[in-house]
């Protein structure tokens, strides 16, 4: 799954790879906050580093913790004017991650690692592109479903359901089923 935002101006933009993880636990998302606002973890890929060795060292420069990679969700690029840069084109990778230990303390002091409910994240990253892939992520783990319209809330699942169906749809939260309802509705 890919997405590009932004509008591409006739201009040259500079180009930055990056690799981004998005570890969940419960119905919460590790981020790291600075002045700027909120990211996720993970940066630009330095020259012959792989996806998974810049995710190891920016896990590890952000937050001091070690960190487990797992698979890739989507992929994004947004085209905008930087004040510093100028025209600025990054290309974002985004995959599923655990963090394993804490094994020191982050070397970059402007930034705060938190573990944040989505509810209370979702809309507030500074890229847009990077709430979507909060939002896939999301979406990826919990499952998608054929909502009708008027489904609001998860109904009661019973015991007898299987346990797969039960937990897909108990990860969910509120906000996510309305965005899943809201793009389904779209769609028609």
């Amino acid at each position: 799954m890919h997405r590009v935002f932004g509008v591409k101006e006739n201009a040259e933009y500079r180009d930055r790879e990056g690799a981004y993880i998005i570890p969940v636990r419960g119905d919460k998302v590790g981020v790291v906050r600075t002045h700027k606002g909120y990211f996720l973890v993970g940066g630009g890929i330095e020259d012959g580093e792989s996806h998974t060795d810049c995710l190891v060292r920016e896990c590890r420069e952000e937050t001091g913790y070690t960190v487990a990679v797992g698979e890739r969700l989507c992929t994004a690029e947004t085209y905008l004017f930087h004040s510093s840069i100028g025209y600025f084109h990054p290309i974002q990778t985004y995959y599923r991650g655990e963090f394993i230990a804490q094994e020191t303390a982050p070397t970059e002091s402007d930034h705060e690692f938190m573990w944040v409910r989505y509810d209370d994240i979702k809309g507030k990253m500074f890229f847009e592109m990077q709430d979507w892939a909060l939002k896939k992520a999301l979406e990826k783990r919990c499952g998608s479903y054929p909502y009708r319209k008027e489904i609001i809330s998860t109904p009661r699942i019973p015991r007898s359901a299987n346990s797969s169906s039960r937990r897909k749809r108990q990860c969910l939260t509120a906000a996510v089923q309305r965005d899943i309802i809201s793009a389904y509705i779209e769609q028609e």
